[in-house]
């Protein structure tokens, strides 16, 4: 997990580094702390999920069968 220090940035610096963080986020959330006002954290939670072979290839709902 990357450490910044965002107190004490300037807005333009706080919100490149969400452009960035949801730049590279493909799956997940955001979460941003503010304290008096001010941007103070930014959590970022991402899923990676694996399949194998075969449930790659079953139908994603259950109930349903593709022909």
């Amino acid at each position: 997990m990357k450490s910044l220090h965002l107190s004490g940035k300037g807005t333009d610096e706080v919100i490149e580094v969400l452009r960035e963080t949801l730049r590279s986020l493909r799956f997940g959330s955001i979460e941003i702390v503010v304290h008096d006002g001010r941007v103070v954290q930014i959590d970022r939670k991402e899923k990676l999920r694996f399949q194998s072979a075969s449930e790659a290839e079953a139908p994603s709902t259950p109930g349903c069968q593709v022909k």
